[in-house]
């Protein structure tokens, strides 16, 4: 499962396999991306609200730079509170060397990285940029 963020010109590529597409979440997901979404561990205010245990993340992995906090510039609606919830937020032992111990972690035992479906605010994140004309998800 994997995807560009944003269109970059040209076909975008999205690969949705088997794992994926039996997830809903896991779609949705890839899906955010290619509409211009980053992961929520990558907001530029990221450090208040998680702490990235960099030693226990498999270095040289492709995913790596999917930790990397993102230059403040990038708009990603920081008038919406941070979202443990997202479905674009990875979960605590994401890519982890050791499996027992949290690459990313949160100061209360948030749970992170689900992928049931979008949350509240991932709904709210789309329709900021898209418009409100974006079906509400059920309760």
């Amino acid at each position: 499962c994997s995807s560009t963020v944003g269109r970059e010109g040209g076909r975008q590529r999205v690969v949705l396999g088997t794992p994926c597409l039996q997830h809903l979440g896991r779609m949705q997901h890839e899906l955010l991306h290619t509409l211009g979404f980053y992961h929520e561990q990558q907001r530029p205010d990221r450090d208040k609200f998680v702490r990235i245990n960099w030693n226990n993340i498999k270095q040289g992995n492709c995913k790596y730079h999917d930790f990397m906090r993102l230059n403040p510039g990038r708009k990603m609606h920081p008038d919406l509170p941070y979202d443990y919830d997202s479905v674009l937020h990875y979960p605590k032992h994401a890519f982890a060397v050791d499996p027992t111990v949290p690459s990313i972690a949160t100061p209360n035992g948030e749970k992170i990285g689900q992928r049931i479906r979008m949350s509240k605010l991932d709904v709210k994140r789309v329709q900021l940029l898209y418009g409100e004309e974006t079906s509400n998800q059920e309760e």
